[in-house]
């Protein structure tokens, strides 16, 4: 089994939106890059500190031999 982790972070300042919804796009095309290639979200962390949140996400994908 493959296993691999990924971290996204996504800013909070309500001032700075459109870099917001860049951020949330690209972590969106990253999940779906990653089931493309046959792997499954198994845990999805979230580390927020005032500024911003960091989401960091655990993805498996079974050995084919």
């Amino acid at each position: 089994m493959r296993i691999t982790t990924t971290a996204n972070r996504v800013t909070k300042d309500d001032d700075d939106a459109r870099n917001r919804m860049r951020q949330i796009a690209d972590r969106e095309a990253e999940l779906q890059q990653y089931a493309r290639a046959g792997y499954s979200l198994v845990h999805t962390a979230v580390i927020e500190t005032t500024s911003d949140a960091t989401f960091v996400d655990t993805f498996t994908k079974d050995d084919e031999d």
